[in-house]
């Protein structure tokens, strides 16, 4: 098994941002200059539901604890290579579950619950898990009677298959203890190349990882989202002019900050959602060298998230968002930064976000000026928090 080695219980497209979609998603769920869902709070939605020649993957719940249990938890031939340490109770089964449960509702892609399309029996669970300090990966533990069938490479095509024909993630990991030959191999027949080592809650494991180029999708997935057909696509620039009309709907002032007659810089790339070949909501982005208490750090600004007033409510914003970070880490930034007004501060904090309660100082035609808006910061590479000062080096966005 491989992926989320952790103690238990556990606490492409290249083309104009004019093109439409081809491949379409789920009802995800979206935010900086934001405007954002209409209220303060995440909105759950079930997830989309991934159907194989053999398979059926739905995102786990609570519900399927006892499922969880007496294929993966229960199993010490399983546990082995995912804990330090046996976690045998149902209860530990049902934390797990509440914690797939917290990151569909955080990012809007986790852990699906996988079952014999035939039959109904689960066969264990498969998925997409972001880790702050890491990215994506990708994770399976199959019961062991589904063990030699082709079980995992099946469910995992299909979510890399999601992760980058849908979700346009700019790459995805995989974690595995080095004894985990098994799992060795179904990552290798996936297409993940050897990527150095990781310590992994105090474990000592090898690292893979997926290129959309590199890595063959599959033809024989299919997406049942309740017909929402949703997808998203990354495009460099800050976007088509015709797209940010048609979401901000003819209002004048989306983002509430007119009154502060502030220049913003351009974003150096956009994430697009869209329903039916339409957008429905944005995110941007730019890379710079800012300072962080006078010492420099690569940094990406987030701004212009925007969703659509009549697909708010409907938990599009925290998957762009989480894809966004993902597109900026391979970037190379090492933390992300955002401005927003105070009422949204809620929102970001449940996406995992942190307010910075110091001056964040940035730069007008007039000169440089402290923000009036409330900063936050999304860590990539484990770094102190500012204590004093940040400087954006440049125009705010």
């Amino acid at each position: 098994m491989t992926g989320w080695v952790h103690r238990l219980p556990p606490d492409r497209f290249k083309e104009s941002p004019d093109m439409l979609l081809q491949s379409l998603v789920s009802p995800w769920s979206v935010l900086g200059r934001s405007l954002v869902e209409g209220s303060c709070r995440v909105v759950r939605s079930s997830g989309p539901v991934l159907r194989t020649q053999r398979l059926v993957m739905e995102p786990i719940r609570r519900g399927d604890s006892d499922d969880l249990f007496e294929a993966v938890v229960g199993q010490d031939s399983v546990m082995r290579w995912l804990a330090t340490g046996r976690a045998d109770s149902r209860s530990a089964a049902r934390a797990m579950c509440d914690d797939h449960d917290a990151h569909w509702t955080r990012h809007g892609y986790g852990d699906f619950a996988v079952r014999d399309a035939a039959t109904n029996a689960f066969l264990g669970r498969v998925g997409l898990r972001n880790r702050a300090e890491y990215g994506v990966d990708l994770g399976f533990a199959v019961h062991p009677r589904a063990q030699g069938r082709g079980i995992a490479g099946e469910a995992g095509r299909a979510c890399l298959d999601l992760a980058f024909r849908r979700l346009s993630l700019p790459a995805v990991f995989a974690f595995v203890l080095p004894g985990n030959t098994a799992s060795i191999s179904v990552l290798r027949r996936l297409g993940a190349q050897a990527d150095g080592t990781v310590q992994s809650s105090g474990l000592h494991c090898l690292r893979y990882r997926f290129d959309p180029a590199g890595t063959a999708t599959s033809e024989h997935v299919v997406v049942d989202d309740g017909g929402a057909d949703f997808g998203l696509m990354h495009v460099l620039g800050p976007g088509s002019p015709g797209n940010g009309a048609a979401l901000r709907a003819g209002l004048s002032d989306p983002f509430g900050v007119n009154g502060l007659a502030l220049v913003w810089d351009d974003k150096q790339h956009t994430l697009i959602a869209a329903s039916e070949g339409r957008p429905v909501a944005s995110a941007g982005w730019l890379l710079r060298n800012m300072a962080f208490d006078g010492s420099p750090r690569r940094a990406a600004g987030l701004g212009d998230v925007l969703v659509h007033p009549a697909h708010r409510s409907q938990g599009i914003a925290r998957t762009v968002i989480s894809v966004a970070v993902e597109h900026a880490r391979a970037a190379g930034a090492q933390t992300m930064i955002l401005l927003c007004r105070p009422d949204l501060v809620p929102l970001y904090t449940q996406l995992g976000w942190s307010r910075l309660s110091v001056p964040v100082i940035f730069q007008q035609p007039d000169g440089a000026r402290t923000s009036p808006l409330t900063a936050m910061i999304y860590d990539l590479a484990d770094l102190p928090h500012p204590t004093i000062s940040v400087d954006l080096r440049g125009l705010p966005f």
